[in-house]
């Protein structure tokens, strides 16, 4: 039965029922983290804001990881004037730039050693 809701439409649903209970999205902080459902092979890329309050969230494509999937959120959100945090999930201007620059934010992300040149910025004090 799951298999057959739209979750898309389902997810708008539950978006709109929060803000009709919560009032209007204000906070600042958008926090962009992907997870792998075990037993599952599924790896989701969720959004929230510092209060915890869901965003959005999509599912990476097959064969693929966080860091594409990460271009598609959060979706339809206005990010003027937020501040996104993530870990290595964007690692580069590229893949940061359709999530955060062309929606008007800044973004913190954790540097960490599968992004060597980074790292190495990082140690050096030039990020």
């Amino acid at each position: 039965m799951l298999h057959q809701i739209d979750d898309e439409l389902l997810e708008q649903v539950l978006l709109g029922w929060q803000s009709q209970v919560l009032g209007p999205w204000q906070d600042q902080i958008v926090i962009v983290d992907g997870k792998k459902v075990r037993h599952a092979g599924v790896e989701i890329v969720n959004a929230a804001d510092s209060q915890g309050r869901f965003l959005g969230s999509t599912v990476t494509a097959r064969k693929s990881n966080e860091i594409p999937a990460a271009g598609q959120l959060p979706g339809g959100l206005d990010l003027t004037g937020k501040i996104i945090l993530s870990d290595a999930l964007p690692p580069n201007q590229e893949r940061a730039q359709p999530m955060v620059f062309e929606g008007g934010g800044d973004y913190l992300m954790t540097v960490k050693g599968h992004q060597p040149t980074l790292e190495e910025l990082q140690a050096r004090g030039i990020l």
